[in-house]
């Protein structure tokens, strides 16, 4: 699960550092990595951020135009998202025809759509485990870069925006004021540099006037050598050794500024930027289409998903099949998830459906569900978000909660869930990756999750097709692990806070486990002690601490530590949802 969100950051007048931060952060302090730039601090904090959760109008207001010669643009403007009668838009493209009759929005969900599937590199979590990769307008055919799952979308709508000289920008805020990072950099209301963050047009170079094919490559060397976390790192990348976002950035594009940009932008927005009704709007669900983004939301600040589309199939009027796609924490590629895999994230009541979140806001208010950008245009000098004119049929409003919680109910219709053995064999590749996830990361609590939305999934099926009961599922299929790794409610377990767990712990654990199942009064194995906070009666994870040291492996455990905002830092014993209570024997 991707957990990023704002959090409270100091400028500095000193080079950008980038450190892991809570959920799918990377801290970023500093202006213009080696240029000074004078400047007042600023402080953006999750509290100011959720201020804009709220319903906005049809057009979120945005700042005043900045001039491509500003110092703090990134890349020029020349398309609208709208535009498919100029010179340009008749353009044949990277999955278009010439004169295809298409806007530009049309055009970048069909550029998600040619995405090819190939083998994943980075955090799939199994050998079998697939990922997409892209073409550019240079002819390059790139791999999917490493990211959490927020920065995904995110930063492949920047990519577009950037190649086709579109607007794009998104809204956070700093101090109670609005603030945007968009096409112009990153500037306030009145089109004013926010705060010090870097001057991308006179610090870094836009190579894409003077390169043509045939010709090298231009590199950045500052860019090449960056990073937006400690694990961002892609191994088919070997210049530099440690070759991380940066490089990637690198290699993919001309506009080196672009780079810089992201690599902010990765460290200042998520998930609950993109809840925002000033930067993505809801959507029907039979509006759908590649490009789109699935939005979890459980409670109004702190981690959330984000699952975007990248494909869909019309197999009869009614009837849909959707594949996805989502980086992680740690980061990874964007992992597929097939049709029958995908099913359980639009039918997940967090996904912007009926009920409420951990904070007792109702779901559908916290801004989850299916969105897709909004477009900015140019009105009497100043920016605005909109709705787009051609896309208004398909939009829920953020105040209609209804419709939007109505969603969930509609996806189980309209999802083809194909044969029984097709649904029953997708349940269990969603169980088996989220076990091979637990055994690489095992506190994450998103891979307890899943791995329980695929019982979930199972079980149905199951019962309706096979004649089977949820104890003859359990009795089949569940593993020891299931039950040492149990799902945990994660507003009241701090072991969903420690992202930087290894598999050498997992096998710690398991082994811990295998011990316990021989011991005479353990004879089930839903009696295991689960790995969280407080486990068998021992403070902290001292029970797993201390078997560690028995084996002679003492310094493959990790003391706990807070790799994302905890707020349930303190608590005594991590709680089990009430699922885990119901399968753990008590």
């Amino acid at each position: 699960m991707s957990l990023k969100r704002l959090l409270p950051i100091l400028l500095l007048a000193a080079p950008f550092t980038l450190a892991t931060l809570p959920g799918c952060s990377a801290e970023v302090t500093g202006d213009g990595d080696g240029e000074e730039q004078a400047g007042d601090d600023t402080k953006l904090s999750d509290t100011e951020l959720g201020e804009s959760l709220e319903a906005v109008s049809e057009a979120a207001g945005g700042p005043v135009n900045v001039p491509a010669s500003a110092s703090t643009t990134v890349w020029e403007v020349k398309n609208q998202w709208a535009d498919k009668d100029t010179a340009e838009a008749k353009k044949a493209g990277l999955a278009w025809a010439a004169n295809s009759g298409l806007t530009w929005e049309e055009k970048y969900s069909a550029w998600f759509k040619s995405f090819g599937i190939i083998t994943a590199e980075k955090g799939g979590w199994s050998s079998t485990a697939k990922t997409w990769e892209f073409k550019t307008p240079q002819g390059k055919t790139v791999k999917s870069g490493v990211f959490e799952c927020a920065d995904t979308a995110m930063v492949m709508r920047v990519i577009f925006a950037s190649w086709y000289n579109l607007p794009f920008y998104m809204t956070g805020w700093s101090n109670g004021q609005p603030m945007y990072a968009g096409h112009f950099g990153f500037v306030t209301k009145d089109g004013a540099r926010a705060g010090n963050f870097p001057t991308f047009r006179t610090l870094y170079k836009d190579h894409t006037a003077d390169w043509s094919t045939g010709r090298a490559w231009p590199s950045d060397a500052k860019l090449r050598t960056l990073h937006v976390g400690t694990d961002d790192n892609v191994p088919w990348i070997t210049n530099p050794a440690d070759a991380g976002a940066g490089a990637w950035f690198d290699d993919l594009l001309l506009n080196k500024r672009v780079g810089y940009f992201l690599r902010i932008l990765d460290g200042y927005f998520g998930s609950v930027n993109l809840a925002d009704g000033q930067n993505m709007f809801h959507v029907k669900p039979k509006a759908v289409r590649p490009g789109d983004a699935l939005i979890e939301r459980f409670q109004r600040q702190g981690i959330g998903h984000c699952v975007p589309i990248q494909n869909v199939e019309n197999v009869s009027p009614t009837r849909m099949r959707i594949t996805t796609a989502s980086g992680s924490m740690p980061r990874r590629q964007a992992i597929i998830d097939f049709p029958e895999d995908s099913a359980h994230w639009f039918t997940n009541n967090a996904f912007g459906g009926p009920g409420d979140g951990s904070d007792g806001t109702p779901y559908a208010k916290l801004g989850g569900g299916l969105r897709r950008f909004r477009t900015p245009v140019l009105t009497n000098g100043r920016w605005q978000n909109i709705v787009p004119v051609a896309a208004r049929a398909d939009w829920i409003n953020d105040d209609n909660v209804a419709a939007i919680a109505g969603r969930i109910a509609e996806w189980e219709q309209i999802l083809s869930a194909g044969t029984p053995e097709e649904q029953r064999d997708g349940a269990l590749r969603l169980i088996e990756n989220a076990r091979q996830r637990l055994r690489a990361t095992p506190a994450t609590c998103s891979g307890r999750t899943a791995r329980e939305d695929g019982f979930k999934s199972l079980y149905r099926v199951m019962k309706d097709s096979f004649n089977k009961d949820q104890a003859a599922v359990d009795a089949e299929y569940r593993k020891a692990e299931d039950y040492v790794f149990a799902e945990l409610d994660y507003p009241k377990s701090k072991t969903c806070c420690w992202n930087s767990t290894t598999d050498k712990m997992a096998q710690i654990v398991l082994d811990y486990a295998t011990k316990e199942q021989a011991r005479a009064d353990v004879q089930r194995v839903c009696k295991l002690t689960v790995f969280k906070n407080g486990a068998g009666g021992k403070p902290n994870y001292d029970l797993f601490k201390q078997h560690a040291t028995g084996m002679g492996r003492a310094a493959d455990w990790k003391e706990w530590t807070e790799d994302e905002r905890c707020e349930q830092r303190a608590v005594a014993e991590d709680s089990l949802t009430a699922a885990a209570k119901a399968n753990q024997c008590l």
